[in-house]
């Protein structure tokens, strides 16, 4: 059995799941690590080209998905069992990851730029 380069996690108790539900569900927590957890390959996809950074990202296990190589990302397989009782979507999804928030200007400061 060829082994996985990602660090699998089956069990829904793991401190590491905690804290992406956690996340997922409380906005309070969001914003005061100022992360945010996204699903989906186009959606990740899109915040990349966004310039968006990754903190950790959680594939499907066995999924056909191609895998991000970055050693400054943490990255994770999930039991498909684990993966489908986290995820917002059906088993379509493949993939979630929790992403560093920026700011973005506000309209006022959208303003001061065209005066």
């Amino acid at each position: 059995m060829k082994k996985s380069p990602l660090k699998y996690i089956s069990s829904n108790s793991n401190k590491i799941v905690k804290r992406l539900t956690l996340l997922k569900t409380k906005s309070r927590k969001r914003n005061k690590e100022q992360l945010f957890v996204i699903e989906g390959y186009r959606e990740l996809s899109r915040a990349l080209e966004m310039g968006y950074s990754l903190e950790s990202i959680f594939y499907r296990e066995n999924t056909k998905v191609e895998l991000i190589n970055n050693p400054l990302v943490n990255c994770y397989e999930l039991s498909a069992k684990l993966f489908d009782r986290i995820s917002f979507r059906s088993a379509a999804a493949e993939v979630l990851a929790i992403v560093k928030a920026t700011n973005h200007k506000n309209l006022e400061e959208y303003k001061q730029d065209f005066i």
